[in-house]
Protein backbone atom coordinates (compact mmCIF):
# COMPACT_ATOMS: atom_id res chain seq x y z
CA UNK A 1 0.00 0.00 0.00
CA UNK A 2 2.87 1.99 0.89
CA UNK A 3 3.58 2.77 -3.11
CA UNK A 4 -0.19 3.75 -3.90
CA UNK A 5 0.32 6.23 -1.12
CA UNK A 6 3.31 8.02 -2.87
CA UNK A 7 1.24 7.64 -6.31
CA UNK A 8 -1.37 9.49 -4.84
CA UNK A 9 0.60 12.38 -2.45
CA UNK A 10 2.47 13.06 -5.71
CA UNK A 11 -0.49 13.34 -7.81
CA UNK A 12 -2.28 15.44 -5.24
CA UNK A 13 0.57 17.56 -4.89
CA UNK A 14 1.70 18.60 -8.37
CA UNK A 15 -1.83 19.15 -9.24
CA UNK A 16 -3.49 22.81 -8.94
CA UNK A 17 -6.40 23.07 -6.40
CA UNK A 18 -8.49 25.01 -8.89
CA UNK A 19 -8.39 21.95 -11.18
CA UNK A 20 -11.26 19.04 -10.77
CA UNK A 21 -10.27 15.93 -10.46
CA UNK A 22 -11.98 14.99 -13.97
CA UNK A 23 -9.67 17.63 -15.59
CA UNK A 24 -6.76 16.59 -14.81
CA UNK A 25 -7.36 13.04 -15.53
CA UNK A 26 -8.31 14.31 -18.99
CA UNK A 27 -5.17 16.06 -19.71
CA UNK A 28 -2.44 15.31 -21.57
CA UNK A 29 0.06 16.51 -18.71
CA UNK A 30 -1.73 13.54 -16.61
CA UNK A 31 0.92 13.58 -13.46
CA UNK A 32 -1.03 11.09 -11.85
CA UNK A 33 0.04 6.99 -11.71
CA UNK A 34 0.39 5.38 -15.51
CA UNK A 35 -2.17 2.54 -15.01
CA UNK A 36 -4.57 4.59 -13.32
CA UNK A 37 -4.48 7.31 -16.35
CA UNK A 38 -8.23 7.68 -17.58
CA UNK A 39 -10.06 5.32 -14.93
CA UNK A 40 -13.79 6.37 -14.59
CA UNK A 41 -13.84 5.19 -11.30
CA UNK A 42 -10.74 6.54 -9.37
CA UNK A 43 -10.29 9.72 -11.78
CA UNK A 44 -6.20 8.81 -12.12
CA UNK A 45 -5.59 8.43 -8.72
CA UNK A 46 -5.40 4.81 -8.69
CA UNK A 47 -6.78 4.28 -5.14
CA UNK A 48 -10.51 4.57 -3.86
CA UNK A 49 -12.53 4.72 -0.72
CA UNK A 50 -13.73 1.46 0.27
CA UNK A 51 -17.08 0.44 1.98
CA UNK A 52 -18.73 -1.49 4.36
CA UNK A 53 -20.92 -4.37 3.14
CA UNK A 54 -24.15 -1.96 3.69
CA UNK A 55 -22.18 0.00 1.07
CA UNK A 56 -21.27 2.89 3.64
CA UNK A 57 -18.18 5.13 2.54
CA UNK A 58 -14.57 4.55 4.69
CA UNK A 59 -12.84 7.77 4.12
CA UNK A 60 -10.39 7.00 6.82
CA UNK A 61 -8.98 3.82 4.49
CA UNK A 62 -7.91 4.04 0.98
CA UNK A 63 -7.44 1.07 -1.47
CA UNK A 64 -6.29 0.09 -4.95
CA UNK A 65 -8.71 0.82 -7.90
CA UNK A 66 -10.73 -2.34 -8.60
CA UNK A 67 -11.10 -0.78 -11.90
CA UNK A 68 -7.46 -0.52 -13.00
CA UNK A 69 -7.27 -4.20 -12.49
CA UNK A 70 -6.90 -4.77 -16.35
CA UNK A 71 -3.69 -2.91 -16.38
CA UNK A 72 -0.34 -5.60 -15.50
CA UNK A 73 0.46 -3.19 -12.86
CA UNK A 74 -2.43 -2.42 -11.49
CA UNK A 75 -3.61 -6.18 -11.77
CA UNK A 76 -0.13 -6.50 -9.24
CA UNK A 77 -1.67 -3.78 -7.05
CA UNK A 78 -5.02 -5.45 -7.37
CA UNK A 79 -3.91 -8.42 -5.73
CA UNK A 80 -6.68 -10.66 -7.65
CA UNK A 81 -6.55 -12.54 -10.68
CA UNK A 82 -9.29 -9.99 -12.63
CA UNK A 83 -9.93 -13.37 -15.18
CA UNK A 84 -10.94 -16.13 -12.49
CA UNK A 85 -14.17 -14.97 -12.04
CA UNK A 86 -17.90 -16.52 -11.24
CA UNK A 87 -18.15 -16.13 -14.76
CA UNK A 88 -15.15 -17.95 -15.86
CA UNK A 89 -15.71 -20.29 -13.49
CA UNK A 90 -16.58 -24.01 -15.47
CA UNK A 91 -19.44 -24.99 -13.31
CA UNK A 92 -19.96 -29.30 -14.05
CA UNK A 93 -22.81 -30.52 -11.98
CA UNK A 94 -22.36 -33.31 -9.68
CA UNK A 95 -18.40 -32.05 -9.45
CA UNK A 96 -18.04 -28.22 -8.40
CA UNK A 97 -21.67 -27.00 -8.79
CA UNK A 98 -22.33 -27.12 -4.67
CA UNK A 99 -19.17 -25.08 -4.19
CA UNK A 100 -19.73 -22.58 -6.91
CA UNK A 101 -23.30 -22.43 -5.63
CA UNK A 102 -21.88 -21.86 -1.87
CA UNK A 103 -19.53 -19.51 -3.10
CA UNK A 104 -22.24 -17.30 -4.22
CA UNK A 105 -24.03 -17.67 -1.20
CA UNK A 106 -21.04 -16.48 0.49
CA UNK A 107 -20.73 -13.18 -1.10
CA UNK A 108 -24.17 -12.63 -1.18
CA UNK A 109 -24.13 -12.73 2.29
CA UNK A 110 -26.32 -15.83 3.04
CA UNK A 111 -23.90 -17.54 4.48
CA UNK A 112 -20.98 -16.07 6.78
CA UNK A 113 -18.58 -18.83 6.69
CA UNK A 114 -17.47 -20.83 4.19
CA UNK A 115 -14.88 -24.17 3.97
CA UNK A 116 -13.95 -25.62 0.32
CA UNK A 117 -12.69 -28.74 0.82
CA UNK A 118 -11.39 -30.33 -2.26
CA UNK A 119 -8.13 -31.75 -3.92
CA UNK A 120 -5.64 -29.55 -5.46
CA UNK A 121 -6.37 -28.16 -8.64
CA UNK A 122 -9.88 -28.66 -8.12
CA UNK A 123 -10.57 -24.80 -8.45
CA UNK A 124 -10.88 -23.93 -4.76
CA UNK A 125 -8.23 -21.23 -5.62
CA UNK A 126 -11.19 -19.78 -8.66
CA UNK A 127 -13.98 -19.71 -6.55
CA UNK A 128 -11.87 -17.78 -3.39
CA UNK A 129 -10.70 -15.17 -6.35
CA UNK A 130 -13.52 -14.36 -7.72
CA UNK A 131 -15.44 -13.99 -4.28
CA UNK A 132 -12.57 -11.47 -3.45
CA UNK A 133 -12.69 -10.09 -6.90
CA UNK A 134 -16.61 -9.36 -6.95
CA UNK A 135 -16.26 -7.82 -3.69
CA UNK A 136 -13.26 -5.43 -4.40
CA UNK A 137 -14.85 -4.29 -8.13
CA UNK A 138 -17.77 -3.20 -5.20
CA UNK A 139 -15.10 -1.16 -3.87
CA UNK A 140 -15.44 -3.77 -0.12
CA UNK A 141 -13.18 -4.45 1.73
CA UNK A 142 -11.69 -7.74 1.64
CA UNK A 143 -8.19 -9.81 2.48
CA UNK A 144 -7.48 -12.52 0.05
CA UNK A 145 -3.91 -13.93 1.11
CA UNK A 146 -2.78 -17.69 1.25
CA UNK A 147 -2.10 -18.97 4.37
CA UNK A 148 1.73 -19.37 3.87
CA UNK A 149 1.98 -15.61 2.64
CA UNK A 150 -0.18 -14.44 6.12
CA UNK A 151 2.15 -16.61 8.17
CA UNK A 152 5.21 -14.99 6.55
CA UNK A 153 3.77 -11.44 6.72
CA UNK A 154 3.44 -12.55 10.64
CA UNK A 155 7.09 -13.76 10.70
CA UNK A 156 8.08 -10.66 8.98
CA UNK A 157 6.90 -8.22 12.05
CA UNK A 158 9.84 -6.95 14.39
CA UNK A 159 8.40 -6.55 17.74
CA UNK A 160 5.91 -8.89 19.49
CA UNK A 161 3.79 -5.06 19.50
CA UNK A 162 3.54 -5.12 15.95
CA UNK A 163 2.34 -8.23 15.31
CA UNK A 164 -0.38 -8.01 17.81
CA UNK A 165 -1.52 -4.91 16.17
CA UNK A 166 -1.29 -6.65 12.60
CA UNK A 167 -3.62 -9.48 14.03
CA UNK A 168 -5.68 -6.95 14.92
CA UNK A 169 -6.15 -5.69 11.28
CA UNK A 170 -6.54 -8.93 10.20
CA UNK A 171 -9.68 -10.06 12.67
CA UNK A 172 -11.14 -6.57 11.50
CA UNK A 173 -11.21 -7.04 7.59
CA UNK A 174 -14.82 -6.70 6.79
CA UNK A 175 -14.21 -9.90 4.66
CA UNK A 176 -11.67 -12.70 5.01
CA UNK A 177 -10.44 -15.67 2.38
CA UNK A 178 -7.76 -17.58 3.61
CA UNK A 179 -6.30 -20.08 0.54
CA UNK A 180 -4.50 -23.13 0.74
CA UNK A 181 -4.61 -23.89 4.44
CA UNK A 182 -2.75 -27.01 5.86
CA UNK A 183 -0.09 -26.68 2.68
CA UNK A 184 2.13 -24.64 5.09
CA UNK A 185 4.59 -26.06 6.83
CA UNK A 186 1.97 -26.23 9.98
CA UNK A 187 3.16 -25.66 13.87
CA UNK A 188 1.55 -25.60 16.99
CA UNK A 189 2.02 -21.76 16.73
CA UNK A 190 0.84 -21.15 13.28
CA UNK A 191 -2.12 -23.02 13.88
CA UNK A 192 -2.90 -21.48 16.73
CA UNK A 193 -2.83 -17.58 15.49
CA UNK A 194 -5.31 -18.63 12.59
CA UNK A 195 -7.45 -20.08 15.06
CA UNK A 196 -7.26 -17.48 16.99
CA UNK A 197 -8.51 -15.02 14.28
CA UNK A 198 -11.01 -17.62 13.23
CA UNK A 199 -12.36 -17.49 17.04
CA UNK A 200 -12.62 -13.31 17.27
CA UNK A 201 -14.26 -13.38 13.46
CA UNK A 202 -16.90 -16.35 14.55
CA UNK A 203 -17.93 -14.61 18.08
CA UNK A 204 -18.26 -11.32 16.35
CA UNK A 205 -20.52 -13.00 13.56
CA UNK A 206 -22.78 -14.93 16.15
CA UNK A 207 -23.23 -12.00 17.96
CA UNK A 208 -25.12 -10.32 15.17
CA UNK A 209 -22.08 -8.25 13.69
CA UNK A 210 -21.18 -10.56 10.50
CA UNK A 211 -17.30 -10.96 10.07
CA UNK A 212 -17.75 -13.10 6.83
CA UNK A 213 -14.99 -15.73 6.50
CA UNK A 214 -13.94 -18.02 4.19
CA UNK A 215 -11.52 -20.34 4.14
CA UNK A 216 -9.75 -23.20 1.38
CA UNK A 217 -7.80 -26.45 2.00
CA UNK A 218 -6.79 -29.53 0.47
CA UNK A 219 -7.03 -31.41 3.79
CA UNK A 220 -10.02 -33.57 4.92
CA UNK A 221 -12.52 -32.22 7.56
CA UNK A 222 -11.02 -34.33 10.39
CA UNK A 223 -7.45 -33.69 9.66
CA UNK A 224 -8.92 -30.02 10.78
CA UNK A 225 -8.63 -28.86 13.66
CA UNK A 226 -11.57 -29.53 16.08
CA UNK A 227 -12.11 -26.17 17.13
CA UNK A 228 -11.80 -24.82 13.48
CA UNK A 229 -14.05 -27.61 12.05
CA UNK A 230 -16.76 -26.88 14.55
CA UNK A 231 -16.42 -23.30 13.81
CA UNK A 232 -17.51 -24.32 9.89
CA UNK A 233 -20.13 -27.09 10.67
CA UNK A 234 -22.41 -24.49 12.53
CA UNK A 235 -25.84 -24.99 10.77
CA UNK A 236 -26.66 -21.23 11.82
CA UNK A 237 -24.30 -19.71 9.34
CA UNK A 238 -21.67 -22.05 8.16
CA UNK A 239 -20.97 -24.18 5.38
CA UNK A 240 -18.84 -26.93 4.70
CA UNK A 241 -18.44 -27.73 0.92
CA UNK A 242 -16.35 -30.89 -0.70
CA UNK A 243 -15.44 -29.89 -4.42
CA UNK A 244 -15.13 -32.72 -6.28
CA UNK A 245 -13.79 -32.29 -9.15
CA UNK A 246 -10.79 -33.70 -10.23
CA UNK A 247 -7.43 -31.81 -10.96
CA UNK A 248 -8.28 -29.82 -13.83
CA UNK A 249 -4.21 -29.24 -14.38
CA UNK A 250 -3.56 -32.96 -14.61
CA UNK A 251 -4.46 -33.90 -18.48
CA UNK A 252 -5.66 -37.40 -19.17
CA UNK A 253 -3.47 -39.90 -21.44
Amino acid sequence: MEPIKKDLAKFRKSTPKSQSFRSRTNEENYTGPDYAKGCAACKGAGVVHPRYNDGKVIYAEIIDCPLCHDNMEGALRFGVNSKASFETYHVVKGQNDEAFKASKAFYEGRVKFLLLLGRPGCGKTHLCNAVALAHRLKGLVCKFITVAELLSEFRACYTPESLETYIATIKGYSVLILDDFGAEQQTEWSVSRIQEIIDARYAKTKNGDPFPTMIATNQNLEELPQRMMSRFQDVEISRAILNKAPDYRVKPY
